[in-house]
């Protein structure tokens, strides 16, 4: 067994043990939690960390638990706001638990971060997580203006909602590899750049899934923000350069889950919108890797580069 997977082992057990709340909220936070994602943002503090010259301990297990308990939260904070259906291929939590259980879940979660940052890392890492949860929440504030009255905000406007929702947090979790690590200010904010990047491509590349991906590879419905209604980058990119009528057919279908005009509206941004979309995650994901070279080479910074690889072929 490598390194890499004793680490995941001990992080994973790690989670469990954190996760003492009963009932409901508890079944809705341990079926998230342990059942989890890509743990994406807590891998990219791992590798940080290691980056800077830190090997695993005890204190990076609570941070990376804390990033992955605030990611958690919001997602279900987020499902409630949104009436999602579905996550991960499953029932969201506030439909198979329960609204109040699914709420107070992630109200559990955030808490037990609070804690998990001032044990992991200090003020320091209070503060740098704090900054991340702040622009969550006006990114999602600023997301739920628009989609509460079916508007399509500029491209300005969708760019801060995806970089307050997403690339925040992966700043974040970057940037606590640096803190624990006690690195220089240079070293933190080249990995806190990475993150800020790296995340912000990330979301731009779900967006473009949610047009072009099915329902099984995404574990959700096909273009489930714009039939909710909520502005991503492909429908904004599409709509800049679109003639009148297909702008006209696109608005017509925005926010209304039953209409006809629907899979067409999908047609014409997987056709125009997704290619300029991707186009910009592939610049971020350069601006990303340049971010590196401020890191002395290593098989962490290595790491850090395969992922950016990993995104630029992402499919699902």
């Amino acid at each position: 067994m490598t390194n890499l997977d004793l680490l995941k082992k001990r992080y994973e057990a790690y989670l469990k043990s954190r996760l003492n709340l009963d009932g409901g909220a508890g079944q809705a936070v341990s079926r998230l939690i342990i059942n989890g994602g890509k743990r994406l943002r807590s891998r990219l503090l791992f590798l940080s960390a290691q980056a800077c010259g830190t090997a695993p301990k005890d204190s990076l297990l609570a941070l990376a638990a804390a990033v992955e308990f605030i990611h958690g939260a919001s997602l279900l904070h987020d499902d409630v706001l949104d009436g999602a259906k579905l996550r991960r291929g499953a029932d969201t939590a506030h439909k198979a638990f329960g609204t109040r259980e699914a709420i107070l879940g992630g109200d559990f979660l955030l808490t037990e971060a609070l804690s998990l940052l001032l044990k992991g890392g200090g003020p320091s890492a209070v503060a740098s997580a704090a900054r991340a949860a702040v622009r969550m929440v006006r990114g999602e504030a600023l997301e739920l203006d628009y989609s509460s009255r079916n508007l399509v905000p500029s491209k300005a406007a969708v760019i801060k909602i995806a970089g307050d929702k997403t690339a925040s947090l992966f700043c974040a979790s970057a940037e606590l590899g640096a803190i624990a690590s006690k690195a220089g200010s240079r070293t933190r904010s080249a990995l806190a750049g990475f993150g800020e990047l790296f995340g912000l491509a990330f979301q731009y590349t779900d967006d473009i899934l949610d047009i072009e991906g099915s329902e099984k590879s995404l574990g959700k419905g096909v273009g489930l923000d714009f039939r909710e209604g909520i502005a991503t980058l492909p429908l904004v990119l599409a709509l800049e350069g679109l003639k009148a009528s297909e702008k006209t057919l696109i608005m017509a279908a925005f926010g209304k889950p039953d209409c006809a005009k629907f899979p067409e509206a999908i047609r014409i941004i997987r056709r125009t919108g997704c290619p300029l979309a991707r186009r910009a995650a592939l610049l971020l994901l350069q601006r990303a890797e340049d971010c590196l070279a401020a890191l002395d080479k290593s098989a962490a910074r290595d790491n850090l580069q395969a992922l950016v690889i990993s995104l630029r072929n992402r499919k699902n």
